[in-house]
């Protein structure tokens, strides 16, 4: 027997299995309280700080698809910091001096002649 064979009988017997069972309704009642208590954890969850965020941002999306692009755009900038050369630190501005913040003269004068 191949495997699509097996596969194929075990669905058939599965289904079998589900259509022998018998069905139970779902009063209205219950399903009006679930809806509701969903309706309520709903409302509670977007009065978090983080949702109001969210929905500033980026309305109607889940939470890590924000914080998937900030992950990612921080790594696009440390990667490009990390790889690309910065002209201030080669070595070829030889000719630049350094001043120091002592070379110069006092802007006070604390003698108190002019």
């Amino acid at each position: 027997m191949t495997r699509d064979a097996s596969e194929h009988e075990d669905a058939a017997l599965t289904q079998q299995a589900l259509s022998a069972l018998p069905t139970v309704p779902v009063p209205a009642e219950l399903a009006a309280r679930i809806l509701a208590d969903f309706d309520a954890v709903a409302a509670g969850l977007a009065r978090r700080p983080a949702n109001r965020w969210r929905d500033a941002l980026w309305p109607g999306v889940p939470v890590w698809k924000p914080a998937t692009v900030l992950a990612l755009s921080l790594m696009v900038g440390l990667a490009a910091g990390a790889l690309l050369p910065s002209s201030a630190f080669s070595g070829d501005n030889t000719d630049q001096t350094q001043v120091s913040s002592l070379d110069s003269g006092s802007a006070l004068d604390l003698s108190g002649d002019l």
